[in-house]
């Protein structure tokens, strides 16, 4: 690797950089899929083909979210949790990386962002894939304002997410929301607001919005 870049450029050529990624990724992957095998233990899930993950990250995928964070609410409600934090991640250039480099490169970008908020968060989460470039990390027990700053680095790392493919190079662009929940809230509002043009024209994470 030529030791002129940047820490965070990937030579896509080097096997053993892409090998301690996806072993990562597959580590945690396993963690996931034994919560979620739990949970279903206490969840009625309708459709028993229901798998929670998603194939290309190894998160938890939209409807294991969902079932996570109903969970999370019902620990709320027993007076077993308060609520907590969700960081809400966004690849902003997700239309543009796939148009211009293809499905497989868009694939990669997914994974190492996958990779950046499993091992970089350093509170206990439930990180998930929910499509179309949007992640989210459910942080329970954990105040905002205790996120914020951690948040604001993780936006930094993401967006240092470079390598060349085809002597042309990639670059991820980012957002971070990060926002209070607690039992009455709906994550479909939740996530709406984070994706409103609106909310993502807010600068300040310690005034509630995106960066």
């Amino acid at each position: 690797m030529d030791t002129t870049k940047p820490t965070s450029f990937l030579n896509i050529n080097d096997a053993e950089t892409v090998k301690r990624v996806l072993l990562n990724i597959e580590a945690q992957t396993s963690h996931i899929r034994r919560k979620l095998e739990r949970l279903r233990e206490r969840v009625s899930v309708p459709n028993p083909r229901f798998e929670g993950l998603d194939p290309v990250t190894g998160l938890s995928d939209r409807a294991g979210f969902y079932h996570l964070f109903d969970a999370q609410c019902i620990r709320i409600r027993n007076n077993e949790s308060w609520g907590g934090t969700l960081v809400l991640a966004d690849i902003d250039n997700y239309e543009n990386i796939r148009s211009v480099h293809g499905q497989y490169v868009l694939s990669l970008c997914l994974k190492q962002v996958a990779n950046i908020l499993l091992s970089d968060l350093s509170h206990e989460s439930d990180t998930a894939y929910l499509g179309r470039g949007e992640f989210v990390a459910l942080i329970p027990d954990q105040h905002k304002e205790a996120i914020i700053d951690e948040a604001q680095y993780l936006r930094s790392k993401l967006d240092r997410i470079s390598f060349q493919w085809n002597d042309r190079f990639v670059n991820v662009k980012s957002s971070i929301g990060v926002h209070s929940y607690n039992a009455s809230d709906c994550m479909e509002r939740l996530l709406f607001e984070h994706s409103s043009a609106s909310f993502k024209g807010v600068k300040n994470l310690r005034h509630g919005g995106s960066v």
